[in-house]
């Protein structure tokens, strides 16, 4: 996952650049036209954040679902129609609820932060938001004003495996703008929603939950809620605007689980590869995600109360992995699950049961080989 990177920039270059200029004058994008005329400064940092599209794009940090690209190519130029060829969207497999903005218009939206929405409205929000940092050059105002924070590099760094420029991410909304920045693109995105047809009341749901998901977890990294300014800020910034909406507006809510479904599979099958159940159990069962989702998904809350152990989490696992053949008879993992729990319990019978019927169903899985060994021992056990 690792790719060729120019070197990390220190912060007293930084600091260098941010002190050589003022914001004074400094007018809004209007279209695509505006961006063809930049401000020297402003030339370097797009420098950089093409540089790192490069980097992104030739490491497996990209998502590869050309559909779902496409999906949130669509919903961004509905909302910023004048910059359909400066604002592109791209996911990325951070697998946590993120989403930022570069200097240059590059969207990057976190695949793990659509499984905590639930209709195009909500994502709509979030573009929205983010595309009105892009339109008002936050980037640029905030880089000639103020220090920036270079922990962001080592945290991407950390969840995709992609070493970075240290200031593109400094200068990308990933860290933040000011209250006042985050306040008037909350202001801007919340027009583009209404402009484009949302339901504008959904636009406070995505924040409420994540400000509700960093308490549960106790989350103190500096991903999107957190980096951002407090997230009861955007909750109340939110409610207030939206306090007077009339009724009406698109959701959405059938077309976006169906466009966003492999990725929300992907998303929760990393949580469990990352050893993360508690994040599964969050989103499936304490906010009662799990009824948007196929009925298979009881297989990734039976697999995360495996994982995570707790006193009647064996109980509980065992119902999700019934639940899940119940209404998918042909889950081939959740037989090896069950197999694998029954053997673990000295049920020699049932495991050769279960491991059978999983190798029946899937004949090229990987360990196969693994689950012929079980069963032979199985086999050579059993009176």
């Amino acid at each position: 996952m690792r790719a060729r990177v120019l070197p990390i920039l220190t912060v007293l270059s930084l600091a260098a650049i941010s002190g050589c200029a003022s914001i004074g004058g400094l007018e809004s994008f209007e279209s695509d036209d505006a961006t063809v005329r930049l401000e020297s400064d402003e030339q370097r940092i797009w420098y950089d954040a093409n540089q790192f599209d490069r980097q992104l794009a030739n490491s497996r940090a990209v998502y590869d679902d050309p559909a779902l690209q496409d999906y949130l190519q669509s919903v961004t130029d509905r909302l910023f129609p004048e910059f359909v060829d400066t604002l592109r969207i791209y996911p990325f497999r951070g697998f946590q609820p993120n989403a930022f903005v570069l200097p240059n218009g590059s969207i990057y939206f976190d695949v793990g932060l659509l499984t905590r929405l639930d209709n195009e409205a909500q994502l709509a929000a979030i573009i929205g938001h983010e595309g009105a940092h892009f339109m008002e050059r936050h980037s640029l105002k905030s880089l000639r004003v103020a220090k920036q924070n270079m922990n962001a590099a080592l945290v991407f760094e950390t969840v995709t495996g992609v070493p970075v420029v240290g200031r593109v991410l400094a200068y990308s909304s990933m860290m933040g703008y000011s209250r006042e920045f985050e306040r008037e693109a909350d202001l801007l995105g919340y027009e583009r929603m209404a402009a484009a047809g949302y339901d504008v009341r959904e636009a406070v749901q995505p924040f409420a939950r994540l400000a509700s998901e960093a308490a549960a977890l106790d989350y103190n990294v500096p991903i999107f809620f957190s980096s951002h300014p407090k997230m009861s800020e955007r909750v109340a910034s939110f409610r207030g605007l939206s306090l007077d909406a009339p009724e009406g507006g698109e959701r959405n809510g059938d077309e976006y689980l169906t466009r966003t479904r492999r990725a929300a599979g992907d998303t929760l099958e990393a949580y469990l590869e990352r050893r993360e159940p508690e994040v599964v159990i969050f989103l499936l069962q304490d906010e009662g995600l799990l009824n948007r989702f196929p009925t298979r998904f009881q297989y990734y809350l039976a697999e995360a109360y495996r994982l995570r152990g707790q006193p009647g989490d064996d109980a509980r696992a065992e119902a999700a992995y019934r639940a899940t053949l119940d209404t998918c008879p042909d889950h081939a993992p959740t037989y090896r699950a069950m197999g694998l729990l029954r053997m673990r319990e000295g049920q020699g019978p049932a495991a050769c049961d279960y491991l059978t019927r999983y190798l029946e169903l899937a004949p090229e899985a990987p360990d196969r080989a693994y689950v012929e060994l079980y069963l032979s021992r199985l086999r050579e056990d059993t009176p």
